[in-house]
């Protein structure tokens, strides 16, 4: 005999995971474009921690 209350808490769980799965998806393609598309200012701040200009500094030396 079919259990309709089993089969409907079996599609309710088969929906909620396939939601979960749509929201991991999107953060997965938002990771994605900010690693093709960095931000400009991000670049800069490295230079900044990695030494650029250091040899202007010392230039009168």
């Amino acid at each position: 005999m079919i259990d309709s209350k089993t089969i409907a808490q079996e599609l309710q769980h088969a929906r909620q995971a396939r939601i979960e799965a749509e929201a991991e998806y999107c953060d997965i393609e938002e990771m994605l474009w900010h690693m093709h598309h960095p931000h400009p200012a991000a670049q800069r701040v490295a230079y900044t921690f990695d030494g650029f200009g250091r040899q202007f500094a010392n230039w009168s030396n």
